[in-house]
């Protein structure tokens, strides 16, 4: 069985730092121009199957996502999955700080 970790962005090279970063503005960026053809190309495969319920949430969400600005504020990078793991199957614990304000639109 392969061993799970996490990064932080200090933890990792700046080339993957980078990679995850961009491919997040660039998510947002499709989710706040409501383009769902780039975010259903740019999804895993079992999301991109299965993509009308995000593309509903897209549409109703588009008031609040369009103009919104994106701003990547931690990355992290889980690996160590292995050929026969799957994200299901790998139990991670994914918790934020209790001091971290999550009702501001900042």
């Amino acid at each position: 069985m392969a061993a799970e970790q996490c990064a932080n962005a200090t933890e990792m090279d700046a080339a993957s730092r980078s990679a995850i970063e961009r491919a997040a503005l660039q998510l947002f960026d499709g989710l706040s121009k409501n383009n769902a053809a780039a975010v259903q190309q740019s999804s895993i495969a079992s999301l991109a199957a299965n993509f009308a319920g995000l593309q509903n949430a897209m549409a109703q969400n588009q008031p609040v996502l369009t103009g919104a600005p994106a701003t990547v504020r931690t990355t992290y990078l889980l690996a160590g999955f292995g050929a026969r793991r799957t994200l299901s199957a790998s139990p991670f614990l994914i918790c934020r700080p209790a001091s971290m304000d999550w009702s501001s639109k900042t």
